[in-house]
């Protein structure tokens, strides 16, 4: 998930409503004015539409997929809040003079309870080919929800626009507009109500061994018609292996948001990827079989698993230094500090002078520490 673009009227001109997410997605000003309002942002900073106000870019498109876009609101009077264009519309709009408000996109109408003027309300409006969500005020339960829509919006306009040559104006304070391109999680809707902003959660457990090296953690969601989740993780235990089963165990901390994300992706893969500075490589890529949600009286977790078949087609040499190295009759392990994403099942490796083919890569993962077995003969 990121900010596409953020409107708040702050740094409002003449001829410029400048995007504040630093994107550069600056709306052209037709007749809009800042308004001192709070809560609309930290600073109390909206944006005032009267009869034809505007803001627009005939260029720019809103994320086509899954989209939010959330705002403050304070009706005036009559109101449509509009993020319109193109052929296939995606229309927000307030109407009513007080006595209702509804949302579209592509026709599908969501309506809900009728707002007074002068209110202040927050508005968060998720739209995908899935279904939408609309939150009002409350971020934990939907004011409305509907079918879902397909849209591809070229030419944006905020506040109003020509239908049939005749203006549709919003009459009413607009704040903190702000497009993201994934759906929010709730946690993440009630900080964007709360601060004006998203704060996202920390995306893995890093490893104080290995300063600045991570490992990453996405369930894809394409098998369940949703989009991929990058999840935190507390402990990781992998066996990697080549021709064979690959296995993948990795513990969750629990928390409402991250249930709700794993729920949505039952079919989904786990890929796990390691982080070295501004470089990802692949680890492991396994099919997720079971879930289990712990929730006891002081502790929670939730535990995935998930094998796969992968094989090294290019297998490789490597020289390393262990921790320690054991050898058997019939097997060596060199057991070596961190996490090496080079070495992979098949290759071979030089420990101590002794000379080996790995069949299984087993890493050990946690907050704290970072630890691999290379087990072979």
């Amino acid at each position: 998930m990121a900010l596409w673009a953020k409107w708040t009227g702050e740094g409002l001109t003449a001829g410029t409503i400048p995007d504040q997410s630093g994107n550069g997605r600056d709306l052209t000003n037709y007749g809009v004015s800042q308004v001192a309002v709070s809560p609309f942002t930290p600073g109390g900073v909206a944006l005032d539409f009267v009869t034809d106000a505007r803001a627009a870019d005939t260029s720019l498109s809103l994320p086509t997929g899954d989209c939010v876009v959330a705002f403050w609101i304070q009706p005036q009077d009559y109101n449509k809040v509009y993020l319109s264009g193109g052929a296939a519309n995606l229309e927000l709009y307030a109407y009513g003079s007080g006595t209702g408000f509804s949302f579209r996109a592509e026709g599908q109408t969501l309506s809900m309870t009728p707002m007074a003027i002068d209110s202040n309300s927050a508005v968060v409006f998720q739209i995908s080919a899935a279904g939408l969500e609309l939150y009002v005020n409350d971020m934990t339960t939907p004011a409305a929800s509907g079918a879902g829509v397909s849209f591809d919006v070229t030419g944006l306009t905020l506040g109003g626009r020509g239908d049939l040559g005749s203006p549709y104006a919003m009459d009413g304070y607009l704040g903190n507009v702000s497009v993201y391109d994934a759906w929010l999680t709730e946690s993440e809707r009630q900080s964007w109500m709360a601060t004006g902003s998203v704060s996202p959660a920390a995306p893995v457990s890093e490893s104080a061994a290995v300063s600045g090296n991570r490992f990453l953690l996405t369930l894809t969601g394409s098998a369940d018609g949703t989009t991929d989740a990058v999840i935190p993780m507390s402990n990781i235990n992998a066996r990697l292996r080549s021709g064979s089963n690959s296995y993948l165990q990795v513990a969750l901390p629990y928390t409402d948001d991250i249930a709700a994300a794993v729920s949505a992706r039952p079919n989904g893969d786990l890929q796990l990827a390691y982080v070295d500075g501004s470089e990802s490589n692949d680890v492991v890529d396994v099919a997720l079989e079971t879930i289990q949600i712990s929730r006891g009286s002081e502790s929670a977790s939730i535990v995935l698993t998930g094998h796969r078949q992968n094989t090294n087609s290019s297998p490789a040499s490597h020289t390393v230094t262990p921790l320690s190295l054991q050898t058997g009759t019939n097997s060596t392990t060199a057991i070596i500090p961190g996490y090496d994403p080079l070495i992979k099942p098949a290759d071979d490796v030089t420990a101590e002078g002794t000379t080996y083919r790995v069949d299984t890569v087993s890493i050990q993962a946690s907050a704290r520490s970072i630890q691999t077995q290379l087990i072979g003969s």
